[in-house]
């Protein structure tokens, strides 16, 4: 059986001709793998005769884009006959298989995916880097030595051509990170209710899920399956009509662009004087987007070149004065998020900390304590910077469709390069898209020795319609 280029259609194809031969692929992966990454992936799945009847099923009774399509699920979600484990130290209090499935589960299942398995997450689905040391730590898809992400083990079965797709928690990045340290595409769904029925929470006021594909194609064809064109026209209607979505009170400051220490390479100045150039051609069909080139950090400049050359086709604008803006209302995002997460974290673990403390991993401990010790005056100043981003796409999608940035500021980094600093950049770059709920596309730069990031384009929640002209004039860069 050939699935190597992992697309739906191929997958389709064989589980409606062939469905035993699909799921002995699946199992035949697992059965590969050193018990010790077999451990650190793979939290639960039923049984072969089970699959095997839930791909006949769903090629009898579904005639959808996901019809039939196997894919796995970060063990942060509730599934019927499964138990939800959520990467828990102490796993006692999370053995027992469940009664009912999550929104998302059967969401997917209405729409004819094939839940293949469900993935360990890092320990509560919290730590970017992916650190679980009850599990053990995902091995990354490409390298031993390279990162995998927190949602790593959702992007090694995705990248290994496991399963064509996965799904996971993305409330402040994890899906995003992950998919960037491995070259795959994904998006970031605004509808929150996905993520609060049937999940263990990690930020209950900003969860957010995501998913993840191996390919342009596949990630256009599971839009397709959540936003049919009607219901992206509602969608974008209903966004229109939502006050506290965005706010349009925003009075924003001019300040001079921030400067990056990164020299750009000539490739990449003349891919920028190709983008001014670009502009005058630019037209109201076409889909108006902004690239931020100097987040206020520094940007490798394999980064910087990738983002700059791979996303040409859909002639991005950038000028100082509205990067400067940009700038000025996402500075102190990071720290904002890491406040509000950290209180949230406290409410959701202050009584298990007591009795299981030991147990808990460091680095988590740690933003919990956060928490802990997080005054009101420190909450107060996190929402006021929430509401300040708020106000700001508000200003911002008044002229832009969407907003173009990294998701990391670093190709994919050895496991023995995560620093603190590497992970308060990611999670500055990820904390304006998190903190107010945006729709998200991720779409993946190669750079130099098998190593990737990604761009976030974040897109204005009213405008989701026009996501698949986006896709269709970025469809020459990775053909």
């Amino acid at each position: 059986m050939d699935v190597s280029n992992n697309q739906f259609t191929e997958w389709q194809r064989i589980g409606a001709e062939q469905p035993e031969h699909l799921v002995d692929h699946f199992f035949n992966q697992l059965r590969s793998l050193p018990p010790n990454s077999r451990r650190a992936i793979i939290a639960s799945f039923p049984q072969r005769d089970e699959l095997v009847n839930r791909l006949v099923t769903a090629h009898t009774n579904s005639d959808t884009a996901l019809t039939g399509v196997p894919y796995v699920l970060q063990d942060m979600f509730d599934v019927e006959e499964l138990p939800t484990r959520c990467g828990a130290p102490f796993k006692e209090l999370f053995d027992q298989p469940l009664d009912e499935s999550s929104q998302l589960q059967q969401t997917l299942e209405d729409l004819g995916a094939v839940l293949f398995a469900k993935t360990v997450p890092s320990e509560f689905g919290v730590d970017l880097e992916g650190r679980n040391p009850s599990f053990g730590f995902c091995p990354h898809a490409d390298d031993e030595h390279f990162l995998s992400g927190g949602a790593g083990s959702c992007a090694h079965a995705v990248k290994k051509g496991w399963v064509p797709l996965a799904f996971g928690l993305d409330s402040t990045g994890g899906i995003r990170i992950s998919a960037a340290f491995h070259g795959l595409f994904g998006f970031r769904l605004p509808d929150k209710s996905l993520a609060r029925q049937g999940v263990f929470p990690t930020l209950p006021s900003l969860e957010s899920v995501g998913w993840m594909t191996a390919t342009l194609e596949d990630l256009e064809r599971c839009f397709t399956a959540f936003y049919p064109q009607d219901e992206a026209a509602r969608t974008d209607e209903a966004a229109r009509t939502d006050e506290a979505a965005l706010t349009d009170e925003a009075a924003l400051t001019d300040e001079a662009a921030l400067t990056d220490e990164a020299a750009l390479t000539d490739e990449t100045m003349q891919a920028e004087e190709a983008i001014q150039t670009d502009q005058v051609t630019q037209t109201e069909e076409i889909p108006r987007g902004f690239l931020l080139q100097h987040p206020g950090m520094r940007i490798h400049p394999e980064v910087r070149s990738a983002l700059m050359n791979g996303l040409y086709t859909l002639q991005l604008e950038a000028q100082p004065e509205m990067n400067a803006k940009l700038c000025q209302a996402f500075k102190n995002s990071g720290a904002a998020l890491k406040k509000i997460q950290g209180r949230e974290l406290y409410s959701i673990h202050r009584y298990w900390i007591d009795e299981y403390r030991a147990e808990y991993d460091q680095s988590l401990l740690q933003k919990i304590e956060m928490g802990r010790l997080c005054m009101i005056e420190e909450a107060d100043e996190a929402a006021d910077t929430q509401q300040a981003l708020r106000q700001c796409f508000s200003e911002f999608f008044r002229d832009y469709d969407y907003l173009v940035m990294p998701i990391s500021p670093v190709p994919t980094p050895d496991r023995a390069a995560w620093t603190d600093a590497l992970e308060n950049d990611l999670i500055q770059l990820n904390a304006p898209a998190s903190l107010t709920g945006m729709p998200v596309l991720i779409l993946p730069l190669r750079c130099k020795g098998g190593r990737y990031s990604a761009a976030q384009l974040i897109i204005n929640p009213r405008k989701i319609d026009c996501i698949p002209e986006i896709l269709k004039r970025i469809r020459p860069a990775y053909s």
